[in-house]
């Protein structure tokens, strides 16, 4: 009877050891993963300092080529704004010219201003040369002078022609 009573009370005890084994493995699995998180934490603020200190490095260089780069678009975009395209000027030219009118020549003047000087067989063809250029709608003002009737009997003249503001700068 005694190794009944032995035999009962050990089996009272193999819940205890087993419940007492799963608490120190879950201690020791806990205790472990507060290890592991401090030091990931620790390792987590070591990259955050590096990051910051980088970032200053970083910071000022990256923003000076910012700054740099944005000058000279604001650069490249004035000299654009500004140029003007003289292939419209030629176009004009071949389309409005007088087949007996001769430019002898040509100015580029401030803005949208052009100035010429040529020749014209008489001054019949010379009022038809100003005609033409008058009734181009991108000549905003036309002024000539300068008649004069050379030895071979040509005319002559100056002209300064106007153009709409973008005219010139027209693609």
């Amino acid at each position: 009877m005694n190794n009944v009573m032995v035999e009962e009370r050990n089996k009272g005890f193999l819940p205890l050891y087993v419940s007492l084994a799963i608490f120190v493995i879950t201690a020791a699995a806990y205790g472990g993963l507060l290890v592991v998180n401090r030091a990931q934490y620790e390792t987590r603020l070591q990259l955050i300092d590096e990051i910051k200190l980088k970032q200053e490095d970083l910071q000022p260089r990256v923003l000076d080529q910012i700054f740099s780069f944005d000058q000279r678009l604001e650069q490249i975009e004035a000299v654009l704004k500004g140029h003007t395209i003289p292939s419209n000027l030629f176009v004009f030219l071949e389309r409005n010219t007088h087949p007996r009118v001769q430019f002898t020549n040509l100015n580029l003047g401030e803005g949208d201003r052009i100035t010429m000087a040529g020749q014209a067989e008489s001054y019949a063809v010379l009022a038809r040369q100003i005609a033409f250029f008058e009734s181009d709608p991108d000549v905003r003002r036309l002024e000539f002078g300068g008649l004069s009737r050379g030895e071979n009997k040509r005319v002559s003249f100056s002209i300064s022609l106007a153009f709409v503001p973008s005219f010139l700068k027209r693609r």
